[in-house]
């Protein structure tokens, strides 16, 4: 009995405490009819609540904390009244949660909403992307078919900068969309042509996300180099910008918004309606598309023209180079057949960086012109320059001599020929561009801030790395080392 009535008055007291303390409200109300958007901009979160109209709330609680290490530490609180949106700009890089919370005229508070957001500070484009629900981008079809168009614009990026339109979007690549965590790849298709940062004009675009490459420079490296001294032999390589993305208002990292392999005049220029065509070797292939294997057994991936009707006959015109390139008793040159420039820069290029995906396995493309079959666009070197464990990362020994058609081109004295003279007539610009890596890639510390605090992934592997550096600096010095040293070992074997 003595204890029953020892516990009623110590919960009367603590109940007259708290009221006496004028302590605010227990969270009461339902918080239903508020709802809590946030927005990542550069140097600031946008914070945007709506109140129902029929809901008697006066105003909101607003709590600002930064996350760290998943520890939360109030940086700001605010009681607004007579706004509906609020800028945060005192923030470092980095993750915040945002809590609010209505309060009606008795003083009493909804259950508060909570959201998270990333803090970034950038001095590249940004690219801002929302998709019709705000539920981002989950499948590689176009949102377009099932929930209809989203907006695209470009933004701190000076007279680059493009203002609000629509456009469709979907996930891209294979290991890339699968394999290498939450950091996407996506493909862009717009209502209308841009020109972005002096880069052909399309609709057609690329955002690719580079999560394997903590380097971030690597695909850059690559499409620069090609573009600056390798223009005369491979007519088209695409260029590349890179750029920050929030989609749907979350800070997604450093992306490189690339031009799309397409033909047209300014990009693939080839006529499809006289028979000429785009493939890419690809041994994986999804259940829509369209193909074929070689004799030899290489998987084919029609490009465009992507039709059914068309397989036979471009399998027949594959076969029969095929055929051509393995003949030891060939009646004729093999320029006759393939373009013997743009096969020897397409393996040059593959093999000084010693790309993973380049053994004629995926993502190397042909176009066929003038009865005659190109290698090219480059593509694909997130995985290259010494960033695959094993074999891929000894920056000695040949990669794709005996890889594909290489093989068989490469017991002719046409095309070995043909690969030392053009190497010797482009090794002094391709050294210039690995001695200028470093100095070119400065214009990224910025992002890279950003992208890693965002991806925390420079001590832990992404997908088969060699190293984790675990820092940004040393991922550029991996890339620089091991083209250095695979030049010299180059310029030494092919001279012999």
């Amino acid at each position: 009995m003595r204890k029953k009535l020892f516990r009623a008055v110590l919960l009367l007291s603590i109940l007259f405490y708290l009221f006496s303390c004028n302590l605010e409200p227990v969270l009461l109300l339902d918080n239903s009819g508020l709802t809590l958007n946030v927005r990542s901009q550069n140097k600031s979160i946008i914070i945007e609540w709506d109140i129902a109209y029929d809901e008697d709330l006066v105003g909101v609680n607003l709590s600002i904390y930064r996350v760290t290490e998943g520890e939360e530490e109030l940086v700001e609180e605010h009681f607004i009244e007579d706004s509906s949106s609020y800028t945060f700009s005192a923030g470092k890089r980095g993750f915040y949660t945002i809590y609010v919370k209505g309060k009606n005229r008795e003083g009493h508070y909804t259950e508060a909403l909570r959201k998270q957001a990333f803090f970034f500070i950038t001095d590249l484009p940004i690219i801002y992307v929302d998709t019709p629900d705000g539920k981002g981008v989950t499948t590689k079809e176009y949102l377009k078919k099932t929930r209809g168009m989203s907006t695209f614009s470009i933004r701190n990026a000076d007279f680059y900068n493009i203002y609000t339109q629509e456009t469709d979007i979907k996930g891209r690549g294979n290991s890339t969309w699968t394999k290498m965590g939450d950091k996407k790849p996506y493909n862009l298709k717009l209502s209308n042509d841009i020109k972005p940062f002096g880069m052909g004009k399309s609709n057609k675009w690329i955002l690719l996300a580079n999560a394997a490459d903590r380097s971030l420079i690597r695909t850059e490296f690559v499409f620069t180099m090609a573009n600056d001294i390798l223009s005369d032999v491979l007519a088209y390589t695409p260029s590349g910008r890179a750029v920050e993305l929030v989609l749907d208002g979350d800070y997604r990292g450093t992306y490189q918004l690339v031009e799309q392999k397409k033909v047209a005049k300014n990009r693939i220029d080839i006529d499809i309606s006289a028979g000429e065509f785009l493939i890419e070797v690809e041994q994986i292939h999804d259940a829509t598309d369209v193909g074929f294997e070689t004799e030899k057994g290489i998987k084919i991936k029609l490009r465009d023209p992507e039709e059914e009707d068309e397989v036979d006959k471009i399998k027949g015109v594959i076969d029969a180079i095929e055929a051509f390139i393995y003949d030891e008793e060939r009646e004729g040159l093999l320029e006759d057949k393939i373009d013997l420039d743009s096969f020897a820069a397409w393996y040059l290029v593959s093999e000084l960086t010693k790309n993973v995906d380049s053994n004629f396995k995926s993502s190397i493309y042909f176009h066929y012109k003038n009865g005659i079959l190109y290698m090219g666009p480059l593509w694909d070197y997130d995985l290259s320059c010494g960033n695959w464990a094993g074999t891929f990362a000894n920056p000695k020994g040949f990669l794709n001599q005996k890889a594909g058609w290489f093989e068989p081109l490469f017991k002719t004295t046409e095309f070995k020929g043909k690969v030392k003279e053009l190497w010797n007539a482009k090794r002094f610009g391709i050294k210039q561009h690995i001695d200028n890596i470093k100095e070119n890639s400065r214009y990224l510390n910025q992002a890279q801030q950003n992208n890693f605090s965002r991806w925390p992934h420079l001590s832990e592997t992404v997908f088969r790395n060699r190293v984790n550096t675990g820092s940004w600096e040393a991922e550029v010095d991996e890339v620089v080392n091991f083209l250095t040293a695979r030049y010299a070992w180059m310029d030494a074997e092919l001279n012999k």
